[in-house]
């Protein structure tokens, strides 16, 4: 049965932004909280080393980048010395993570 209150756009739109190769990643990362573009970054960074994938620079920002502008996560940059960015999920992106473990359990269910 398919719904019709579905809102296809927002939901093209995550799966748009979680289909970046890095995203999913980074939001398992922020659901513990915010941190900082160095935390999350080696967080996100030793997850792929798991998997055998190098994480890097251009791609980490182009994927935070995405994120922010379709509204997963925010970017707060305080100035001073040293600067610092720290970045935070946001409501969209709980509901985002809650639906991908949904898929996940769902994947693991099918493989048994």
């Amino acid at each position: 049965m398919v719904s019709n209150d579905i809102n296809w756009g927002e939901a093209q739109e995550a799966l748009r932004v979680t289909h970046m190769e890095w995203a999913v990643q980074v939001l398992v990362a922020l659901d513990e909280g915010p941190k900082t573009w160095t935390a999350l970054r080696a967080q996100v960074r030793d997850s792929g080393l798991k998997s055998g994938r190098a994480l890097h620079d251009k791609v980490y920002n182009r994927t935070l980048m995405a994120m922010a502008k379709g509204g997963l996560i925010t970017r707060e940059e305080k100035c001073g010395f040293p600067r610092t960015v720290t970045y935070r999920s946001t409501g969209k992106a709980a509901g985002v993570l809650l639906a991908l473990r949904s898929y996940d359990d769902w994947s693991q269910k099918r493989k048994a």
